[in-house]
């Protein structure tokens, strides 16, 4: 009974884990570019440019708002006495002690007029902001076409090992017969050298395939930090237009780089208004 219940209770973990295993969710181009997105140091960097033209954007707003300013003066009363006592001089006959008055101020001042360069400063944070915003929408995109490409690649480059494997099983099995055959006097020595070099032939193109293999792996490691395991076929996008000329044109008018440097070119035409007010 005891070894009984051992290698029931061993069946059992293997069945867990095995059912463990079966039940690994398969990854998705979805999860791939959720976890590039979240992991891009690219993107990093373009928020924190984003967040500096954000907060110029809130200091040309800033500058239309009045400047104050709280002023404070009290004099300062020593409690030290010095050894001698000497009495104060008196200036001509006023020898009335007077006190020193404690002065507060608040100062409040707004230039009403300076050729409208505080105006032409915030058309150009403006436009600059809303070039920023449309530059990261541009390399938002950039990673996920990098991480779908990547994803591709991995996928391809599986398919293609597995057919280089079987090509050079097939081609080992031919040369293998060949082989047999010259022992019976069916084939010749040229047969099997011939044989023998489409094996070679065939090895190095299995090793070539397994080293594209290993640098797509190590390309989506890289852009997603995940390793790519049971990967699913994505999933062709609807909608998109059946004509090349169409497609050109919708992604000329959806380009958010285009319009950025649009925006750009804008910025500097208020830019150059601003610098001529201070002329």
């Amino acid at each position: 009974m005891p070894v009984r219940r051992a290698r029931w209770e061993t069946l059992t973990c293997i069945l867990a884990v095995l059912a463990g295993a079966g039940s690994a969710r398969a990854q998705s181009l979805e999860e791939a570019s959720a976890a590039a997105l979240e992991t891009s140091f690219v993107l990093r960097a373009e928020r924190a440019r984003q967040d500096g033209a954000e907060e110029r954007l809130r200091g040309a707003i800033d500058a239309f708002m009045p400047s104050v300013a709280f002023t404070a003066d009290r004099p300062l009363r020593s409690r030290i006495t010095y050894a001698p006592d000497a009495a104060p001089p008196t200036v001509g006959l006023d020898a009335t002690p007077r006190r020193a008055p404690t002065v507060v101020g608040l100062t409040a001042s707004l230039p009403l007029f300076d050729g409208f360069r505080r105006w032409n400063t915030y058309q150009t944070a403006r436009t600059l902001a809303e070039s920023g915003r449309l530059l990261l929408i541009g390399r938002r995109q950039q990673v996920l076409l990098d991480t779908a490409l990547a994803y591709i690649a991995v996928l391809r480059d599986t398919r293609i090992l597995a057919a280089r494997e079987a090509q050079l099983a097939a081609i080992r099995r031919i040369a293998a017969f060949t082989e047999k055959q010259l022992e019976l006097n069916d084939a010749t020595r040229t047969d099997v050298a011939l044989a023998r070099s489409r094996v070679q032939e065939a090895e190095a193109l299995r090793l070539r395939a397994q080293a594209d293999l290993t640098a797509s792996r190590l390309d989506f490691t890289r852009l997603t930090r995940m390793e790519p395991e049971r990967m699913l076929p994505p999933r062709l996008p609807d909608g998109l237009p059946r004509h090349a000329d169409a497609f050109a044109e919708l992604v000329r008018r959806a380009n958010p780089d285009i319009a950025a440097f649009q925006l750009e070119a804008e910025a500097a035409g208020y830019q150059a208004k601003a610098a001529l007010a201070d002329l």
